[in-house]
């Protein structure tokens, strides 16, 4: 398994054989959004993922901080991952600017109310000094993540990915990706036992839809540090029920 682990409140990631299960909140409005967030809350996941591109007021800073406050009164200590998802990975479309979606990452950041936030690899956040400076001196952890909703590359394509999350500086690393094949899922299990021996950094693996389901199931069996379940509503194909996750994890460790 990889030499360091990250610790986010009560969770570490990297450490054994069981993968954290996150869910998702992708409300468009604020009740919505409370009313997901009471309902994952109450089925206690170990991570819980705001995908602020899903919220309809984005590009108001204000209400997307007091959101943010609303949704961080009802979750606890569960660690909140931050996420806006670019719409060429699979995200909503936004109408922010590059200036715009990082001012207001920088204004989510400050209020020290997320433990984590997901920087593509491939955007420009990923690669920006003040970003990672902020992170890093609020101790706010980052997954540098790819994903690819139309096929599974190679799997040094794919150790690649992770391979350059890890040089830029993310604290975890994370790549999904669509399988059509069994031997697909194969690879994509394989590089997971690869990476995680490999790299320093803990490593999050998926296959979407349904040929990948197991992936989701017992990828922390071949080194996997997060999964993501349905606590809702799915925020990506091929997602089951936290419920199944957390029965199999059982089993499994």
């Amino acid at each position: 398994m990889c030499a360091k682990k990250v610790k986010v409140k009560e969770v570490t990631f990297g450490e054994g054989h069981k993968a954290a299960v996150c869910c998702s909140l992708i409300g468009a409005t604020e009740a919505e959004l409370v009313d997901e967030v009471k309902l994952i809350q109450s089925k206690k996941p170990d991570v819980i993922e705001w995908r602020a591109d899903f919220y309809n007021k984005l590009d108001n800073t204000q209400a997307v901080l007091n959101v943010l406050t609303i949704v961080c009164e009802h979750i606890g200590e569960t660690p909140l991952l931050f996420t806006i998802r670019s719409e060429q990975e699979g995200g909503e479309p936004i109408s922010l600017t590059t200036a715009e979606q990082k001012d207001l990452i920088q204004h989510v950041l400050k209020t020290r109310l997320i433990h984590m936030i997901d920087f593509e690899v491939a955007s420009p956040f990923a690669e920006d000094d003040d970003l990672k400076a902020l992170c890093k001196d609020l101790d706010i952890k980052w997954i540098g993540s790819t994903h690819d909703f139309e096929k599974t590359p190679t799997r040094e394509q794919m150790l690649a990915f992770l391979q350059k999350g890890e040089a830029i500086g993310a604290d975890l690393v994370k790549v999904a990706v669509m399988p059509h094949t069994r031997e697909d899922v194969l690879s994509l299990l394989t590089l997971t036992n690869d990476a995680s021996n490999m790299l320093s950094v803990p490593v999050i693996t998926i296959a979407m839809g349904r040929m990948g389901i197991a992936t989701r199931l017992v990828g922390d069996q071949f080194g996997s540090a997060m999964t993501f379940a349905v606590g809702h509503q799915a925020s990506a194909p091929g997602q089951a029920p936290l419920e199944l996750i957390k029965e199999i994890q059982t089993y499994t460790n």
